[in-house]
Order: structure tokens, then C-alpha cells, then sequence
């Protein structure tokens, strides 16, 4: 869900004096999660220790860990998923005007309030992650080839895992940013043709 909200004024003081400012505000809020979530804890469910949210009951660790075979990858493919993230802007500005002569005097505030709020723990995968070993069932010696999909997939089929990891973010990701600037300006026409 995005929300834009926005309001201007321009004040006319004088013949030769202008106010103007704006403000505006803005949210923003994504959520994506894996098709199998809804599935529960399938790592846990199948046995799987270390994956998943390891009884914590946060849902958004949920669905099938994902198994490098050395062929199509089995699970959640997609490790920066599931994520939400929850941003909001608030932004304005003042400006005053004064023509003088040949000389249009301008000067001015403007402010930026940014926030953001992200879980998204990228990395391995929430839910966590196998590669299997390519070294594992291959021969060694003289003429011995490296290690190929092949060989990993022999090892998935054998449950020989090389690595195993997961991604966890303990705490939510949070920026709090104000950002501020002043100007002046000076538009001098030194003619009305230059």
C-alpha cells in the first residue's frame, strides 16, 4: 500500500513579496512472502533440526528449506523472501520572494523526515539452506575429475550435505533520517534582453 498526501500554499504579501511552502507525506508498506508459507514450518516438520523458526512461532520463517541438488533447486528459491517493509517520508519547505530592481531575492528552508522500518533477512534463506558436496562421491587419484552436478546430485540422493546455513534477523532494520537545507538566491537581470 502506497499513500501520498500533499498541500501547497503561495501568499502574495505585496506587490513585490511572495511566501510559498509546501508539506507532504508519504507511506509505504510491501509484504512478500514464499507460496508454501501458508504450509507451516516444513523444514521442522520433516525433521529438518536448525531450520525454520525453531519454535519461536514467527510465521514469516515458514515453508520448505531450500536443497541445492546440482540440478533444479528444491524449496524456497528465493532467500531474501519473506520480507516486509514499512517506509514513510514526511518532507516540506518555505520559501520567500522579494523583486527589488533588477534583482529577485529568494531564500529558503527545506526538510526531510525519512523512516525506515525492514525484516528482510537476506542472505541463505529464513527457512534455511543445503548445498551437497560435490566431493563427496567423486574419485580421486590421477586422471580424477573435479567434482560436477552430477556428483552433488548423487550426494543430495545420499544425504551427504557439504553446507548448511540460515539467515535469521533478530532485530527489526530501523533508519530514522532528518535531512535539512537552507538556500539563497539571487536572480540579477542585467537587462532585460540578458
Amino acid at each position: 500500500d502506497v499513500f501520498n498526501y500533499a498541500t501547497g500554499q503561495t501568499w502574495t504579501v505585496g506587490s513585490t513579496l511572495t511566501m510559498d511552502g509546501s508539506l507532504g507525506y508519504a507511506t509505504m508498506y510491501t509484504s512478500a512472502a514464499s507460496p508454501d508459507t501458508f504450509m507451516g514450518m516444513l523444514g521442522l516438520q520433516l525433521g529438518i533440526p536448525n531450520t525454520n523458526d525453531q519454535g519461536l512461532g514467527d510465521d514469516r520463517y515458514a515453508g520448505l528449506p531450500r536443497f541445492n541438488t546440482g540440478f533444479s533447486a528444491i524449496g524456497d528459491a528465493v532467500g531474501f523472501i519473506p520480507t516486509t517493509r514499512d517506509d514513510s517520508t514526511l518532507s516540506g519547505s518555505f520559501n520567500l520572494t522579494k523583486v527589488s530592481g533588477q534583482h529577485e531575492l529568494k531564500a529558503g528552508y527545506s526538510m526531510t523526515y525519512m523512516t525506515l522500518e525492514h525484516w528482510n533477512p537476506e542472505g541463505a534463506n529464513p527457512r534455511g539452506q543445503f548445498d551437497f558436496a560435490t566431493n563427496a562421491t567423486r574419485t580421486f587419484g590421477t586422471g580424477a575429475q573435479t567434482g560436477n552436478f552430477y556428483n552433488q546430485y548423487a550426494a543430495f540422493l545420499l544425504g551427504l550435505v557439504g553446507t548448511a546455513n540460515r539467515s535469521l534477523q533478530w532485530e527489526l532494520f530501523t533508519v530514522r533520517e532528518w535531512q535539512h537545507g537552507l538556500y539563497f538566491r539571487d536572480r540579477w537581470s542585467v537587462h532585460p534582453k540578458v
